[in-house]
């Protein structure tokens, strides 16, 4: 919308120009604005202690997945219906670009963890911190994890040393 509006009456002006004035300054909104929030994320142990990797996925106030730009996509290699694409792996704390709006944060840790939740406002907000925290129902070193197949076809090999690098990490495998 152009702010170039020519006004033959005085009094026209006097009534239009804060109108124009706050829609010519506005930062862009969420309906449709593309302002961008620096987002730090960060998974952590319940009690604090630790910070973990683990599987994350964002949506929106409506439940539209949302891709995670700078993290891995824990189903790289996986056809492209699958549910899997929802997530991304984080594996420390780290600064995403999201757009300034509503947003639902969920986390896992492995297997023993529930799923962690966090809702967030960045409406109007260029930089903001979510921590998810997520709580151990179970933690036995007698048991290991580990994963009975990778998905390596179609990807180049950058990506297959950053897959088998990562994903284990976020997978919490041994």
């Amino acid at each position: 919308m152009g702010c170039n509006v020519i006004f033959h009456s005085r009094r026209l002006f006097s009534l239009f120009i804060p109108l124009f004035v706050g829609v010519c300054s506005s930062p862009p909104t969420y309906a449709g604005g593309d302002a961008t929030c620096a987002q730090t994320i960060e998974l952590v142990e319940d009690d604090e202690s630790a910070t973990l990797p683990g599987q994350i996925r964002q949506s929106t106030d409506d439940g539209a997945r949302i891709p995670i730009s700078g993290l891995p996509p824990r189903g790289l290699g996986v056809r492209a219906a699958a549910p899997v694409h929802d997530w991304f792996v984080i594996i420390k704390r780290s600064v995403v670009q999201v757009k300034q709006r509503p947003l639902l944060l969920e986390a896992v840790h492995g297997l023993t963890t529930e799923l962690g939740r966090v809702r967030l406002d960045l409406r109007g907000k260029s930089a903001a911190t979510a921590r998810v925290r997520l709580r151990r129902f179970h933690k036995d070193d007698r048991y290991r994890s580990a994963n009975t197949h990778v998905h390596l076809k179609d990807i180049t090999r950058t990506e297959a040393e950053n897959y088998l690098r990562d994903i284990p990490r976020g997978d919490d495998l041994d």
